[in-house]
């Protein structure tokens, strides 16, 4: 929960962003699924969506309980034919433990790692502050 921050537990593609779009390469080929039945369960905590999708088509979600969700219960981008029947969403997460400039910090990681790699015997300043 708390290292994966764009975790969904039904994502209803191969990637969490449209092409083009989130913080990472998420690769070129893009899956969407279709004709999709999501039904009789209980969704609990999850650090992003509990269904989440793009480009989705004929997606039925019906009497799920969708809940401690950070982001949103039900997220689907640029879907058609998407039916939400006797559902219950929410309530929302409020014991989030981190904010969203952890997500962008983590994701930096593997750059910073890499300046250290290749330039970690030099000096840098920012700002003509002296090191």
């Amino acid at each position: 929960y708390f290292q994966q921050r764009f975790f969904s537990l039904i994502e209803l593609g191969n990637q969490p962003f449209m092409g083009g779009q989130g913080p990472a390469n998420w690769g070129a080929d893009q899956v969407f699924a279709s004709s999709v039945v999501i039904k009789d369960g209980v969704l609990g905590l999850t650090s992003h969506h509990s269904i989440h999708g793009n480009h989705n088509s004929d997606v039925l979600v019906s009497n799920v309980r969708m809940t401690q969700f950070d982001v949103a219960g039900f997220g689907c981008n640029a879907c058609s034919g998407v039916e939400v029947t006797d559902c219950i969403v929410g309530p929302q997460n409020t014991n989030i433990p981190v904010l969203g400039r952890y997500t962008h910090a983590r994701a930096f990681l593997p750059r910073i790692q890499e300046l250290v790699d290749v330039y970690g015997d030099e000096y840098m300043t920012f700002a003509n502050r002296a090191p």
